[in-house]
């Protein structure tokens, strides 16, 4: 009778392990009050004066990468940066964007990228304020076209500047320094030809934009120089010297292992820091995509952690670069653009995570 005892119950610890340590892991995944305090590291220039959160607007723009890297520097300089410099700084240095030149593509069409490279190569070569390049798609939007479109219509200038130029004065042609004339004119009198070339590069002179147009030698060299005087001087203090970037990613880039990088967003939370994220995009519209194994094909920051008592469970605050729009799914609470997204989602959709380092 014994022996039946003790086999019965071999067997029902059997059954019970599995489930015990399913209960273990709920228990140490599931969030309390305790662990999970309230962290709110949004400040200027992430929102204005009055505390108004003040969100980027990307759009048209494959620019995420950028976006997300601009805004942890804005974080920690307490100045608003220009995400398409740090854009530029990556198409122009690296090995996508140099692979992208040779086959003939234009800066416009350059797009995606790694926030951990945009922001050492934007701190090698100093960094560039929003107001003089600016970066928000809203702003062009109210010339009824997107970012894209008016770096365009800046690449097409030098093409129609090139034609107009090389043409000889014996095939009966303008002479060269009096198309260069003709040409400055246009530029000042016919925007429906050549576009709004100030509301992209604000504080250049058409002077100075014909002498660029001069030395550049393709479309993509044209926009690099633009943007290199545009941003001149550029800012380079002890501050921005001292800065580190850390990456790290889920094994596979697939979402296993994710709970080393949870610990890292929490940890850098607690310093006053925000972090940017990697993750499927397709989670924003549908949280029940997060159960699928898929790639990052998008780039955000968290900039502050809540728990919440109904759901037990931390929440985290995502600033997208959407504009402020609340087109994400119903069950996330949103204002102005940022998002709560519960940890649950967030612990399998996660990729990578990007940290500044002081």
């Amino acid at each position: 009778m014994k022996m039946k005892v003790r086999i019965k119950l071999k067997k029902m610890g059997y059954l019970l392990w599995p489930a015990g340590i399913t209960l273990l892991a709920m228990n140490a995944y599931s969030s309390d009050s305790n662990r999970c305090s309230n962290q709110n590291n949004l400040k200027q220039p992430l929102v204005n004066s009055f505390g108004r959160l003040q969100p980027r607007h990307q759009d048209s723009v494959g620019w995420c990468y950028a976006y997300a890297a601009a805004d942890m520097l804005s974080h920690e300089l307490g100045k608003e940066i220009s995400a398409i410099d740090l854009a530029n700084a990556y198409s122009a240095t690296t090995l996508h964007g140099g692979i992208m030149r040779l086959l003939g593509r234009d800066e416009s069409e350059i797009q995606a990228g790694f926030t951990p490279t945009a922001l050492r190569r934007g701190l090698e070569r100093g960094l560039c304020l929003e107001e003089n390049v600016p970066s928000s798609d809203f702003f062009y939007a109210r010339n009824y076209q997107s970012y894209l479109e008016e770096l365009a219509d800046i690449e097409n200038i030098y093409r129609l500047y090139q034609q107009r130029t090389t043409r000889t004065h014996s095939q009966g042609e303008l002479s060269r320094s009096q198309a260069r004339m003709e040409f400055a004119e246009d530029l000042v009198c016919r925007a429906e030809v050549f576009g709004d070339w100030r509301s992209m590069f604000p504080t250049l002179g058409l002077d100075e934009l014909m002498d660029i147009l001069a030395r550049s030698t393709s479309t993509n060299s044209f926009v690099h120089n633009l943007i290199k005087e545009n941003c001149e001087p550029r800012l380079d203090n002890e501050q921005t010297q001292s800065l580190k970037v850390r990456r790290n990613i889920s094994f596979l880039g697939l979402g296993f292992g994710t709970g080393r990088l949870m610990n890292q967003i929490d940890e850098q939370l607690d310093n006053g820091k925000i972090v940017a994220v990697s993750y499927p995009e397709s989670i924003l519209i549908d949280p029940a995509n997060a159960q699928r194994r898929r790639f990052a094909d998008h780039t955000s920051t968290i900039v502050a952690r809540r728990f919440n008592p109904q759901t037990n469970q931390c929440e985290y605050m995502l600033r997208n670069t959407w504009g402020r729009g609340c087109i994400y799914h119903e069950s996330y609470e949103c204002e102005d653009g940022h998002i709560w997204i519960p940890e649950n989602v967030m612990r399998r959709s996660v990729r990578e995570v990007t940290y500044l380092e002081n």
